[in-house]
This record gives C-alpha cells, structure tokens and sequence, in this order.
C-alpha cells in the first residue's frame, strides 16, 4: 500500500523526519543553480534539455524520475566544485597537497550526504499530473496518519488536500476507511462493492485512526468527473461535513455506504446528478446528523437501494 508514496522517499535518502527544505551545510548556492529538468507532458515544462520521458502518466512516475534528476544535477555540480578546489591543490606547498585534495573530497561527500531536492519544485513541476485512484488512496492513508512526520511528507509531497488533482481517479472507495478494509470483496463490471450482511453489521463502529475521524477539510473542488465508486468513501469520518455538493458525479454507479456513520455530515446534495447510480443501500445510514430532504429522481435502472436512510432523518423527495 504504501511502497509508491515512500519509494520517493527510499529514492532520496531521506526520512519523514528529513527537513525537506534544508540546503547544503556548504556553497548553499549549488542548490540555487540546480535548473529543473522537464518532464514531458506536464503543464508548464519548457525545457529541452536533460529532458525525461515518463514512462506513463503516473503521478509518482513523475516525482520519481524528476527527483532522481534533480539528485543526479546536484551531485555533477558538486563533483564540479570538488575538481577546481583539487585543482588549487599543487598550488599549495608540497606538505599541505595531500591534505587539500583530501579536504576537497571529504567536502564533496558530505555536500552529496546533504544534498536535498526541493519538493516545492517537484511538486510544482508535476503538478498537471492527476492521481490514478490506488495513489489517491496512498496519499490520504499518508495524509490523516496519526504521525505528524507522515502527514508533514504528503503536504510536502502534494501540497492542501483541497488542491490534489483527482483527474485520473476513477474509484473513490474506502477513501478514508483504510484500516477497515477487506480483502474479500468482488468485483462487478470493474467496480467493487459487498452484498455480505456481515458487512451492513459493521455499522455503530469506529475508525481506530484519529486522522480519519477527525478529518474535515474542503475537498469541494476535487475533479470526480472520472469516479464511478464512491463506496463507503466517508464511512466513520465523525467529523467530516465539508460542502461538496457541487462535485460532478455524473459517471457514479456505486454510493453505497458512502456517508454511512458520520456524525456530523448534514450537507444538502439534491444538485448531484445521479443519472448514472445503480446502488445506493445504506448510503446515508446511521448518520446521526443528516436530516436534509434531497431532490433526486432515480434512473429506472437503480436496483439496489436497501435501508439508504437507515437510522438518519433523510429522505427522497421530489417536492421538498
């Protein structure tokens, strides 16, 4: 789950802890002269040389091949630093040579050893690249962990949550229930959901992750004109009431479990466009907050709509 998120870590050296933004301990200034690499097929790239062609349109691709470039310029302009102090060397007198050229190369390893990209240009650079929905995933578990250090790593990696590009995803479920998940779901037309009554008895538990329960960020602007999934996606969120009535949902099939469990989630979303939903049961069940009457109309092909407003003061009408 996590092996693409921290493989940019692993890339680099570096650890959650790592300040992201700290310079060399000497000649600061290589890092300013360091010139970002292009990465073919993101907005705002320019350049032609020491250009990097990705592999797909993966967002991680593209941090990984863009910070490995960027490690790879350091370390040239730090070996090009190392060469012209060696060559100061014979200058010197014949006792004090071998130590110079020593000095300049233990100078060059610890430039090397603290050499750090800028996140803030790898995630400037990529930031036309969208998240498919497993790197979504990985960035939330990132995101609302309960270390200070992890969530610290996503803000740097991909800046407020508000501002991801969601472009690419097409499944938004289990969002923010990692930790609830089960292995043995199937899968239906290429999206997934349970018809398990284990499943609808799950239902008055918890998130054992604070960073889950407590999340309440403005997510309004996300791109869902791609998702067809959004199940169970805020299921337990305790504090999560953010207005994102005007996503675009067009293109969802799955809404089951959605909002199930939240506490506080009281949001009027009559302006979705549900042309496209077939499955809704207990989407809105045991949200103890939710009492907001929504003007849907469902498409004749719905066939699975079981308790939606179970144990909520909801409902469907077309005359609220």
């Amino acid at each position: 789950m996590f092996i693409r998120i921290f493989s940019i870590v692993a890339l680099t050296g570096l650890s959650p802890r790592t300040k992201i933004n700290a310079m060399p301990t000497e000649d600061s200034s290589i890092q300013q002269e360091l010139t970002p690499p292009t990465i073919h097929g993101v907005h705002g790239s320019s350049m032609v040389t020491d250009a990097v062609e990705l592999e797909s349109g993966r967002r991680t691709s593209c941090m990984e091949k863009l910070i490995s470039n960027l490690i790879k310029q350091g370390t040239k302009q730090i070996k090009k630093r190392e060469k012209n102090r060696i060559k100061k060397c014979p200058k010197m007198p014949k006792k004090d040579r071998v130590r110079c050229r020593k000095k300049a190369k233990n100078w060059a390893k610890k430039q090397i050893t603290n050499f750090e990209p800028s996140y803030a240009t790898v995630r400037d650079r990529c930031g036309g690249v969208c998240f498919d929905s497993e790197e979504l995933q990985e960035a939330v578990i990132l995101y609302t962990s309960d270390s200070e250090d992890d969530r610290q790593m996503a803000v740097n990696l991909h800046g407020k949550i508000g501002d991801w590009p969601t472009c690419l995803t097409t499944s938004m479920g289990y969002l923010f229930v990692y930790e609830n998940r089960d292995d043995d779901w199937y899968l239906d037309d290429g999206i997934g959901y349970y018809r398990d009554t284990a499943d609808v008895l799950a239902f008055n538990g918890d998130s054992d992750n604070p960073g889950v329960r407590d999340f309440n960020e403005d997510i309004s602007s996300w791109d869902t004109s791609s998702v067809v999934e959004l199940y169970k996606t805020f299921i337990y969120t305790n504090l999560f009431n953010s207005d994102i009535s005007s996503w675009d949902i067009s293109s969802v099939e799955v809404m089951s479990y959605t909002f199930a469990d939240t506490d506080s989630f009281n949001i009027n979303l009559s302006a979705w466009d549900i042309s496209s939903v077939r499955e809704t049961s207990y989407m809105f069940a045991y949200t103890g907050n939710f009492n907001q009457c929504l003007e849907w109309s469902f498409p004749f092909s719905i066939w699975y709509r079981r308790r939606m407003f179970y144990k909520s003061s909801g409902r469907i009408s077309k005359n609220c």
